[in-house]
């Protein structure tokens, strides 16, 4: 967990360095040069909103949350983009 003000440091911080990776190889759209990004949960109890981190300029983060865990019934028809991406279970959407 990180908390609100760890967000805030101006650079690469202890929570970010356990914390889950995701790494867009072509970076990520608008900013091309941040490739490297940390998902971060917060440190707020039942929040449901996680933090990606670039790890390339970590001054900077986006709030992410699960919209199942926002919204009860939503739910995503993906059955076009199934065969295309060749998902074989709803695990690895």
């Amino acid at each position: 967990m990180i908390s609100e003000q760890a967000l805030q440091s101006a650079g690469p911080s202890e929570e970010l360095a356990g914390a889950p990776t995701v790494d867009f190889p072509e970076g990520f759209m608008g900013m091309h040069h941040l490739q490297r990004f940390a998902l971060v949960e917060s440190a707020v109890a039942g929040n449901p909103f996680r933090y990606l981190v670039s790890l390339d300029e970590p001054s900077l983060g986006f709030g992410v949350a699960d919209p199942a865990k926002l919204f009860a019934n939503y739910e995503v028809d993906y059955s076009a983009e199934r065969e295309v991406l060749d998902i074989q279970s709803d695990d690895e959407a």
